[in-house]
């Protein structure tokens, strides 16, 4: 999938960085996270959905444990 060049990406669960989750890798995988910094790609908890600034959304449908790589 091809983003815009202006293109912002929100979403993806409980994370300390940006709400702008554009130029991450994030893991899609539950932890418990006790103590963590700002830069922490991965809290409590994630969520397999993101919200484009472009006006759609993407749900990942799949229990595995996955990935997502935002351009």
């Amino acid at each position: 999938m091809l983003l815009g060049k202006e293109e912002r990406i929100f979403g993806a669960g409980e994370r300390a960085i940006p709400q702008n989750r554009r130029g991450h890798r994030l893991d899609l995988n539950n932890n418990p996270w006790y103590g963590y910094s700002y830069g922490a790609e991965n809290l409590n908890f994630s969520v397999p959905f993101i919200l484009s600034s472009e006006g759609y959304a993407v749900l990942f449908d799949n229990p595995a444990r996955g990935y997502l790589d935002i351009g």
